[in-house]
């Protein structure tokens, strides 16, 4: 489509609508960006860190970063922390240990509390598992269940 403007006091208006949608398109892109993060990226930093927190051996940490883990008493945790220590020794033992930990897809319920995380466990014998980790929303932050 070509416009033919006669005079330059026409154009002005015509500039200042162009200027003004190039503005609101720009704002809309850049609204957009990487500078939001956005449920999905809170679902997969928080299922990370949890198997970050397991495959470093700090298993009371990993505990304390599951859902509810402060309406737990202390030796249920404890017990908790015995069962991660004994899941990475099976791991290690089957599969000659996790090297690498990829979240692979995230689902988040309509309520928006409750999550499914496809998670992708790398072994050093070149083998992979997938499964799904429930995650829950608990006082606005993700944790795993």
């Amino acid at each position: 489509m070509c416009l033919y403007v006669r005079s330059s006091i026409a154009m002005k208006p015509m500039m200042k609508k162009g200027a003004v949608v190039i503005a609101a398109l720009v704002l809309l892109l850049t609204s957009c960006g990487e500078g939001t993060v956005t449920e999905r990226q809170h679902v997969e930093e928080a299922v990370l860190l949890s198997y970050t927190t397991l495959l470093d051996g700090r298993y009371a940490d990993y505990v304390s970063l599951l859902a509810g883990a402060s309406k737990r008493s202390a030796d249920y945790n404890e017990q908790l922390a015995a069962n991660a220590a004994m899941f990475i020794e099976e791991q290690q033992r089957l599969h000659t240990n996790i090297v690498d930990v990829r979240v692979a897809d995230v689902k988040i319920a309509r309520d928006g509390a409750q999550a499914e995380a496809y998670v992708v466990l790398c072994y050093a014998d070149s083998t992979n598992e997938e499964i799904v980790v429930p995650v829950l929303k608990e006082q606005g932050t993700w944790k795993v269940r």
